[in-house]
C-alpha cells in the first residue's frame, strides 16, 4: 500500500502539469479582460431593447406626396386591411394589398361590399389629407359602415407626448 501512495504522489505533478509549462501557470490573469458572462448580458440587453423597440405587426402604409395625414398623441399600429383614401375630387381609392380602384362617390357602395364580401374584414381604414373637408370624409365612413364594416379606423400620424 506504501508503494501505491508513493507512486501516486510521483506521478500526479508531471500527469497534471504535461504540456503546460510551469511558467506559463505562475502567471496571472489580467485584470482588465472581460468574462464571458458580461458579455453574454450585454448581447441580452442589446436584444431586449431590440425586440421591445421594433413594431411587430405592423403594416405599412403608402402615402402620396401631396398628403399630409393628420397627427394624434394616442393611436395604435396600423393593421392589413382595406384602405380607403379620400381624394379632394370627389373620387375615392380602395387599396387591398396590392390592388387598387378609383371608384366615384356613387359607387363606393358597391366596391367597398365586393371587398367586405371577398376578404371577410371587419375594419376599414380612412385615409385623408388633415386638410380634407368633413363632407369629403363622411361618405367615406357612412358607406363602410353600410357595407357591413364592424369598425373605421383612421391612418394618422404618432405624435410625441411630451
Amino acid at each position: 500500500m506504501l508503494e501505491q501512495s508513493q507512486i501516486l504522489r510521483q506521478t500526479a505533478p508531471s500527469s497534471i502539469g504535461a504540456g503546460f509549462g510551469h511558467a506559463r501557470s505562475n502567471r496571472k490573469k489580467p485584470e482588465s479582460s472581460l468574462t464571458l458572462t458580461s458579455l453574454v448580458d450585454c448581447f441580452t440587453t442589446i436584444l431586449v431593447y431590440l425586440l421591445l423597440a421594433s413594431s411587430f405587426g405592423a403594416a405599412e402604409l403608402q402615402i402620396p406626396k401631396h398628403m399630409a395625414l393628420p397627427q394624434a398623441y394616442h393611436s395604435a399600429n396600423l393593421e392589413d386591411g382595406i384602405v380607403v383614401v379620400v381624394n379632394n375630387h370627389g373620387q375615392y381609392t380602395i387599396e387591398y394589398g396590392r390592388t387598387k380602384s378609383t371608384v366615384p362617390v356613387n359607387q363606393l357602395f358597391e366596391a367597398l361590399h365586393q371587398e367586405k364580401s371577398a376578404t371577410a374584414q371587419d375594419f376599414v381604414v380612412v385615409q385623408a389629407d388633415k386638410s380634407t373637408n368633413f363632407s369629403e370624409v363622411n361618405p367615406a365612413v357612412l358607406t363602410a359602415l353600410q357595407a357591413g364594416f364592424k369598425q373605421v379606423r383612421f391612418a394618422v400620424l404618432q405624435e410625441d407626448a411630451r
